[in-house]
């Protein structure tokens, strides 16, 4: 069958191997290698299943973590690339193969585009769209560049969206009079403070042991667990709270934008919305968006972030036009260079907008805990997109930031080392904020953040 009958009948692609491998310290290598090995299968085939992916898997077992002999470390890689990175400080005293899987899965869910290869780029339609946790149409999938009109239009095409929570029906039966609201009040809450529409939720009963509770968000199912015999309701809400801040971004829609701007912004702000339609679409805002609150922004003052939208460029330099910081003895230009049109420099510019108003009205905190990349680690990420080159650039990002104990916030030296920093850095339990050195007020000491360096560098 040829891959255009293939897709005429909505037949898969050719299988395409998987190569997971899975490195466990000494001491639980023998007691739960096998069974953390048939459990990962188990999860990661019906991963693949939801995303639509057809490829194999094999799944070995390595002697050296990471390749350089570290073995008190736990780690998961895809193709090569890091999944998981868990020194034995973080691993608990009675780790299982049901709790490291948990952990590993929970890792791959962050990492999603890893799952399809050669098939998806890392700056692909395809890999934006698996990031969100949904399953991409055989068109997307096979697409090598990157579209954001095409992949927001794609998502906001979704329909029946809703958050499944499957609880076990012992823990739901305890529910107190004041837990009634829980959910309603913390999607309200959600909306009022961030901004972002969540998706209605279904709740499923089961009759898995008293706090068992599992959800699914988008296309994916997440790893089931439990939290205790004693787990209300409430409880279940709280859970469902942190499992969605973590994933707040994949719940940003084209269509909860239009309809602020056309029942709102259009009558209160009408040549705000005009101005900033002749320059961004609106699936080019949406994605902004999305990246302002994967960030850990708030994009509920709407038009403060429309306004600066158009602040960063975007409009021609008519004659009718007049800035303040032109000089009247040089020649008016006669064209403006647009502004870039890609989500994530939009954002970053965003940022360094709102960081320089606040810095100026003396409302500025600096980060605490930040870190910068040897330039050499950084400089590897940016310069390789696939192969064993850009995995062992990600493992070295991985190894020098776990030397790091306390790093909350990573800086990198250009624009275009946010995105490949972000994505090697999932790998680690707390995955820091990732921004770039120019959004720091002119006042900021950047040489001051300690240098991370591969600790394996030299071996």
């Amino acid at each position: 069958m040829t891959e255009l009958t293939r897709r005429m009948l909505g037949a898969p692609l050719p299988r395409r191997p998987i190569q997971v491998e899975v490195g466990l310290p000494e001491a639980l290598r023998a007691s739960c290698a096998d069974q953390l090995t048939a459990a990962l299968d188990g999860q990661l085939t019906t991963l693949l299943d939801e995303l639509g992916l057809d490829r194999r898997l094999t799944i070995t077992e390595r002697d050296d973590v990471a390749g350089k002999g570290n073995r008190d470390t736990a780690t998961v890689s895809i193709d090569g690339r890091p999944i998981a990175y868990l020194p034995r400080s973080q691993l608990p005293d009675d780790a299982t193969a049901e709790v490291l899987c948990s952990e590993f899965m929970s890792r791959t869910l962050r990492r999603l585009p890893t799952l399809a290869g050669s098939r998806s780029s890392n700056r692909s339609t395809a890999a934006y769209i698996s990031a969100l946790g949904c399953r991409a149409s055989l068109t997307i999938a096979d697409s090598v560049s990157f579209d954001v009109d095409t992949a927001e239009r794609f998502i906001d095409a979704r329909t029946n969206e809703e958050i499944v929570v499957e609880v076990a029906a012992s823990t739901m039966r305890k529910v107190a009079e004041d837990d009634v609201r829980a959910l309603v009040d913390l999607r309200e809450t959600d909306y009022r403070k961030r901004g972002v529409v969540s998706p209605d939720v279904r709740v499923v009963l089961t009759d898995q042991p008293a706090g068992s509770v599992r959800f699914r968000l988008n296309d994916v199912t997440l790893p089931e667990h439990n939290l205790g015999e004693d787990a209300r309701w409430v409880d279940v809400v709280g859970d469902l709270g942190k499992t969605l801040a973590e994933r707040r971004h994949w719940f940003v829609r084209m269509r909860h934008l239009s309809r602020v701007i056309d029942e709102d912004l259009a009558y209160v702000f009408p040549d705000l919305v005009a101005v900033l339609e002749a320059n961004y679409s609106r699936a080019q805002v949406t994605a902004c968006l999305r990246e302002l609150v994967r960030s850990g922004r708030r994009i509920r003052n709407l038009p403060r972030i429309m306004w600066m939208l158009l602040e960063i460029g975007g409009t021609a330099a008519g004659s009718d036009v007049v800035r303040i910081s032109e000089s009247p003895l040089l020649p008016k230009a006669r064209h403006r260079p647009m502004a870039d049109r890609d989500p994530m420099v939009m954002a970053v510019r965003v940022r360094k907008l709102a960081a320089e108003e606040d810095w100026r009205l003396g409302n500025y905190y600096p980060p605490s805990n930040v870190v910068r990349l040897a330039a050499q680690i950084e400089e590897r990420l940016v310069a390789t997109s696939e192969g064993p080159a850009l995995a062992e650039a990600e493992w070295a990002a991985v190894r020098a930031f776990a030397t790091a104990a306390k790093a909350d916030r990573v800086v990198t030296r250009s624009v275009g080392a946010i995105g490949p920093v972000r994505g090697a850095l999932q790998a680690v339990e707390r995955i820091p904020r990732v921004m770039a050195s120019h959004e720091l007020p002119p006042d900021a000491d950047v040489a001051s953040f300690p240098v991370l360096h591969d600790p394996q560098a030299s071996l």
